[in-house]
Parts: C-alpha cells; sequence; structure tokens
C-alpha cells in the first residue's frame, strides 16, 4: 500500500511539474500525420495496446506549429484516456484531423466508442484533481489542456457520441517540412 501511494504521489508530483513547461514551449512546424502515426507506434508498444485498436485518419499535407513534446503529452494522455474506456476493439479510438472552416486551423479529434462521459460529469473533466479512476491523478485532462491552451490550440469535449469525443483546434502551418 505504501508502494502504491508513493508511486502515486510521485505520478502527481510529475505531472504538476509538467505545468511548469507549458510556458516554456517551443513550438515548430511539422507533417501531423508523419507525428501522429509514429506517436501512436510508440503509445501501443507502451501501453499494450494493439496496433488495429486505433484509426488514423490524418491527411499526409496537414502541417501544424506545436511543441512536439506538448503534443506528444497531450495526444498521449487522449489515447490512454480513450483506451480505458473503450470496448477494445479493432478501430475502437479514432484520430481524425482536417483543415478547419477558417483557413489558419486544423482541427484534430479523437473519439473512442466507449460509453462516454456522463451529462453531470462532462463540466469538471478539465478541473484539476477530477478523477472518476481509482489511483488516478485528476490531473491528465487539466494539463492536456493547459499545454494546448499554451500552444495557442483549444481542446474541447464534443457532445457527441458515441464514447467521448475530443476536439483540439490548433495552428495550420504553411511552410513546407523539410524532409
Amino acid at each position: 500500500m505504501i508502494r502504491n501511494n508513493a508511486r502515486r504521489i510521485d505520478r502527481i508530483v510529475g505531472e504538476v511539474l509538467q505545468l511548469n513547461r507549458r510556458d516554456r514551449q517551443q513550438p515548430e512546424v511539422f507533417a501531423l500525420g508523419e507525428f501522429v502515426r509514429a506517436l501512436i507506434d510508440e503509445i501501443v508498444q507502451a501501453e499494450n495496446i494493439p496496433l488495429k485498436s486505433v484509426v488514423i485518419l490524418v491527411p499526409e499535407e496537414i502541417q501544424v506549429i506545436f511543441d512536439r513534446g506538448h503534443l506528444n503529452q497531450i495526444i498521449w494522455n487522449l489515447v490512454r484516456n480513450a483506451w480505458q474506456h473503450c470496448q477494445k476493439k479493432d478501430g475502437s479510438i479514432r484520430i481524425a484531423a482536417r483543415p478547419g472552416y477558417m483557413g489558419d486551423a486544423i482541427i484534430c479529434e479523437l473519439a473512442d466508442d466507449g460509453p462516454g462521459i456522463p451529462a453531470d460529469l462532462r463540466g469538471q473533466i478539465f478541473e484539476p484533481f477530477f478523477t472518476t479512476r481509482p489511483g488516478g491523478t485528476g490531473l491528465g485532462l487539466y494539463i492536456a489542456r493547459e499545454l494546448a491552451d499554451s500552444n495557442g490550440a483549444a481542446l474541447e469535449l464534443l457532445p457527441r457520441g458515441p464514447g467521448a469525443h475530443f476536439r483540439m483546434t490548433m495552428k495550420r502551418a504553411f511552410n513546407p517540412v523539410a524532409k
């Protein structure tokens, strides 16, 4: 019990320290599709998620301006949460991106096929220390939103289902990415 609580405290301290990083973003221009595919390969291996459970629909030509470390943490958190609540079948988690209606934005959405977030909890999920998971710190979505905000992006929970459906509106880059 002491070891488990020590690990939990260590995780909380680590996540709080991540908030300090939000003011030190290092934005870069990069291809979102390539980034997401490489990150998902890493996540599925680290979290023991079958690769076919995650469907990625991100066109190769979409480029964004974002801190890679911050985007890594945001997507990792959303995928981990989605995996905990989805049906754990092929295609249970979907990541899609497209140009926004305004020319300078990219819309990136992550959805799962789980039960969704109950209406009475939807307003609290981005609050610090709010969790419904035993052993959870309640900082993951709070930090994800803070990191998105520090990069000029907006992270929100959409009211559609089935499952949880998150949207991040981020800055579009028009400069070619060097290969």
